[in-house]
């Protein structure tokens, strides 16, 4: 079942995310079948946007590629670009862990995302699995994602946290938007890559490395980063209460 954007406005300001698509998409228009996609206004500065920042390499070299260089130094990790020309995102994969055995390889990686589009930047954890066999020099392969993690949790927290730091002193302006906000639809928002599906914040505003509508594992709180969304004045007593009620007693049967 799909879940639609939503907040409680009294709160929480998530506005610029709607504001954002709403500037680049022609919401209620689908990309396969209308020429009128392509014209609108806001898909010709989407256009701009990827030209230069991505086909301009040296733009693309001296705004992120050297971030993801200094991030490599620091951390001693490998970092892998993920960023593709035609979607509104820079990205890229922090790999922590990877384990290669000739039938499985395992990963444990932060993917990161910053969009073009707005003030805005995506990060979560995956741990994934890839099963190979038979088929020598090219063997079938499986592909898995076991979990996503979408807070600073457990083994992912130290390397989050710090990533999270060091994109915000190179971004200041920009927000994290919460995995249970990214994984949301706008209704009547579609995109080139889901040409007769609505799109996701995520994949509207990122890319599409995230799918839409598939049943990922969660660890650690999705709600991670409402706080950077609260209104001013807002504080933690503000915050609904919610109370969980135990469960009343299990009935017991009654010898007769």
């Amino acid at each position: 079942m799909k879940s639609y954007f939503a907040f409680n406005p009294e709160i929480y300001n998530f506005w610029p995310i709607y504001e954002a698509i709403k500037i680049y998409y022609p919401i209620g228009i689908r990309y396969a079948y209308s020429s009128l996609y392509t014209e609108y206004e806001g898909q010709k500065k989407f256009g701009a946007l990827l030209v230069d920042n991505f086909h301009n390499m040296d733009n693309f070299k001296a705004r992120y590629e050297s971030f993801t260089t200094k991030l490599q130094e620091q951390f001693g990790l490998e970092v892998q670009g993920t960023s593709y020309g035609q979607q509104p995102a820079f990205s890229f994969d922090m790999i922590l862990e990877k384990t290669e055995l000739p039938e499985l390889t395992k990963i444990k990686r932060l993917s990161v995302a910053v969009s073009l589009l707005g003030d805005f930047y995506a990060i979560y954890g995956i741990d994934e699995t890839m099963l190979k066999e038979g088929g020598d020099p090219y063997p079938y392969k499986y592909h898995a994602v076991n979990a996503i993690t979408t807070s600073p949790y457990r083994e992912f927290e130290e390397h989050f946290l710090k990533l999270k730091q060091l994109i915000l002193e190179r971004y200041p302006n920009h927000r994290q938007i919460p995995f249970s906000i990214l994984t949301t639809y706008i209704e009547g928002v579609y995109n080139r890559y889901n040409e007769t599906n609505e799109s996701t914040i995520y994949n509207a505003l990122f890319n599409q490395q995230l799918k839409a509508g598939y049943p990922y594992n969660i660890r650690g709180d999705h709600n991670y980063g409402f706080n950077e969304w609260r209104e001013k004045g807002i504080t933690d007593a503000d915050l609904p209460v919610v109370t969980v009620s135990a469960p009343p007693p299990t009935p017991t049967v009654q010898d007769s």
